[in-house]
């Protein structure tokens, strides 16, 4: 097994995620920079919350366009990993997402 953990400018805790992961859980791991699109040989992928200077430069907002969140997304959706977000009883996740609000049959 290896993990990839996503590194954008201003994050923070992606350091803390690979000592865990590398040093006590003895799991390879290795830093994908924002603007890399390479997810070969990973079988999981990291993306750290919080930015060391908080959200009020919206880098949220900015990081969406990231070239290494399109490969992100090809790989969740190559494991059908949203269909189990769906199924998990995230309500906080079902009440603030805007997909669900605009499909609230569930069709996708």
């Amino acid at each position: 097994m290896t993990i990839g953990i996503v590194v954008f400018p201003g994050s923070n805790c992606d350091r803390d995620v690979f000592w865990a992961t590398q040093s006590c859980l003895d799991i390879p791991t290795r830093f994908l920079w924002h603007e890399s699109t390479d997810l070969k040989d990973l079988d999981a992928i990291v993306i750290p919350g919080g930015f060391s200077y908080g959200d009020y430069l919206r880098c949220g907002a900015i990081a969406r366009f990231a070239p290494i969140l399109s490969s992100v997304i090809d790989f969740v959706n190559k494991l059908h990993l949203f269909s189990v977000l769906l199924s998990l009883p995230l309500y906080h996740f079902y009440l603030n997402n805007s997909i669900l609000h605009n499909n609230l049959a569930l069709y996708f």
